[in-house]
């Protein structure tokens, strides 16, 4: 046997060896092959399909800065939506009543601040029900949103001696409730699926009827008592949408 041959056959020997030990697959039948190697999991929780991300979402809530001819004041709302032009609202904030020539002077003897013939301290709560209408809902640009509202409910009204400090002054305040009316005029900033801001312009009316409440008094200053504790109010709001 020439050595030639003998290279050959070891050579074709270790050929079929190699085609036979790959053609193998360990655990199971050599003849079927047809999956790959790749391990897929299933997600343990269901994943937002692309129609859920996207969906509005139709009801928020947030906190009021309100300013007017009486100072700051500050509240809250909750909102829902009815049509995608109308939301009920809700809303509600404190703010303080005085006549507009109220100012405060400076005791010498004591350093303490006080005004003239002050009489009380009063304070009005609105608590209001409304529809806020978007005449132009999705027309101009989906950010910015006009709309109109109007609203009713009710007010609790305070009155709290001012020769008292000011927390100890609850306890002989005297408490009203009075019919409360709003209309407003607003835009609103923002999406339905974040956070948003709207800036309005709200008109209140309620009248307390009778004499009124005295703020200052009115036989030393002259001035004659409170009988509407509405008024212009500049509202921003911050609102956050669920």
């Amino acid at each position: 046997m020439s050595k030639k041959f003998l290279f050959l056959s070891i050579l074709f020997v270790l050929f079929y060896s190699f085609l036979t030990s790959y053609s193998q697959v360990t655990g199971g039948k050599g003849e079927v092959f047809d999956q790959d190697s790749v391990i897929i999991f299933d997600s343990p929780t269901p994943l937002l399909t692309l129609s859920e991300l996207n969906k509005d979402r139709t009801s928020s809530f947030g906190f009021d800065i309100v300013f007017s001819s009486s100072g700051f004041a500050g509240g809250m709302f909750w909102r829902t939506e009815l049509t995608k032009e109308i939301m009920f609202v809700t809303d509600f904030f404190i703010t303080g009543a005085r006549k507009s020539d109220e100012l405060e002077r400076i005791n010498r003897e004591t350093g303490e601040f006080f005004v003239p013939f002050k009489k009380n301290r009063l304070f009005s709560i609105p608590f209001t029900f409304g529809i806020n209408y978007y005449p132009f809902n999705d027309e101009i640009i989906n950010t910015f949103k006009p709309f109109i509202s109007t609203g009713g409910g009710f007010a609790f009204v305070i009155a709290t001696p001012y020769n008292q400090s000011f927390f100890n002054a609850f306890g002989d305040g005297v408490y009203y409730t009075r019919p409360s009316f709003n209309l407003s005029l607003g835009a609103e900033f923002g999406n339905k699926k974040g956070s948003f801001s709207v800036f309005q312009l709200r008109y209140f009316n309620i009248p307390f009827g009778g004499d009124g409440l005295e703020s200052l008094d009115k036989n030393l200053s002259g001035e004659t008592p409170i009988d509407n504790f509405g008024g212009i109010f500049l509202d921003l709001r911050i609102g956050f949408s669920y």
